[in-house]
This record gives C-alpha cells, sequence and structure tokens, in this order.
C-alpha cells in the first residue's frame, strides 16, 4: 500500500491529473477515513455519546447521507474480526448500541404499501364499485343480445 501512496504523490507533484481526478482523490480519501474511524471506534467497544457524535460531525462535514453512515455502522457491527476485539476490551457484549445505531428506520404507513414501489411505478386506482358494476352490466346486456343462431333439431 505504501507504494501506491508513492505513485500517487508522484502523480500530483509531476501535474498528471486534473482538477476533476484531484477531488475524486479526495473524496475516496474522505470515505477511507470514515471507514477506518468507524472501525476503530466498533473495536474500542460500546458506542458512547461521544463516539457517536463524533461520526455524526464527521458524517455532515464529509457530506454523507444517513444512509451511508448506518450502512458503515452495520458493516462494522457484522465484522467478525472487530467484534472480537471489542468483546476482548470490554470483557462483555458491546455490540447493542452499534446495532441500534445501524437499523433500518421503518417507515410509518396507513396501510398504503405505495412507499414500497419505485417512483416510476404508479399505482392504478380501481374505479368505484358503482363504475365496475355499471361496465358489468353493459358487458353481460351486450353478450345477451347477441344471440348466436344454434341449429335446433326437428323430432319426428
Amino acid at each position: 500500500r505504501s507504494k501506491q501512496w508513492y505513485q500517487r504523490r508522484v502523480a500530483i507533484t509531476a501535474g498528471d491529473i486534473s482538477t476533476d481526478e484531484a477531488k475524486l482523490i479526495i473524496r475516496r480519501l474522505e470515505l477511507e477515513a470514515y471507514y477506518c474511524l468507524v472501525n476503530a471506534f466498533r473495536a474500542s467497544g460500546h458506542l458512547t455519546k461521544t463516539k457517536l457524535r463524533i461520526l455524526k460531525d464527521l458524517s455532515i462535514y464529509f457530506q454523507l447521507p444517513t444512509e451511508r453512515h448506518q450502512a458503515e455502522v452495520r458493516r462494522a457491527v457484522n465484522d467478525e474480526e472487530l467484534t472480537a476485539l471489542a468483546d476482548l476490551v470490554t470483557r462483555d457484549d458491546s455490540s447493542y448500541e452499534w446495532i441500534c445505531e445501524g437499523r433500518h428506520p421503518v417507515p410509518a404507513h396507513d396501510g398504503d404499501l405505495s412507499y414500497k414501489l419505485p417512483r416510476s411505478v404508479k399505482l392504478r386506482k380501481d374505479p368505484p364499485k358503482s363504475d365496475r358494476n355499471k361496465d358489468n352490466k353493459a358487458q353481460i346486456s351486450t353478450i345477451l343480445t347477441k344471440k348466436k343462431k344454434v341449429p335446433t333439431a326437428t323430432l319426428r
């Protein structure tokens, strides 16, 4: 990894990258820093108010959405090595606060399940029952009026 850092610094000093590429490198460094800090905090044990405040402030500074913060916390909770380190340091289960912080929020709804559909999908509203009954009656009446001629056999 140190070789990559050296090559990156040589490229930057040589002026071989554009401003947009530099911004992408900086963004990647920010995400790596957040990733490493979450790992260090998880390995050190319980999620205290101080640790949580630092993570929240850093996520605001780095302009990370809440979903990204929660995903990083869930990733750290599911990392067996970090959990083992935390258990060794604290000598008890330190996962509860981390699990609570990383959980998915449950959206409130009033029986309307449209929140589960992508925005491009529109729900079809059924017409009122009175309109459906009119349509059904109209279809039935047209079927009945179109009588098919059925040959009849005559009995002798």
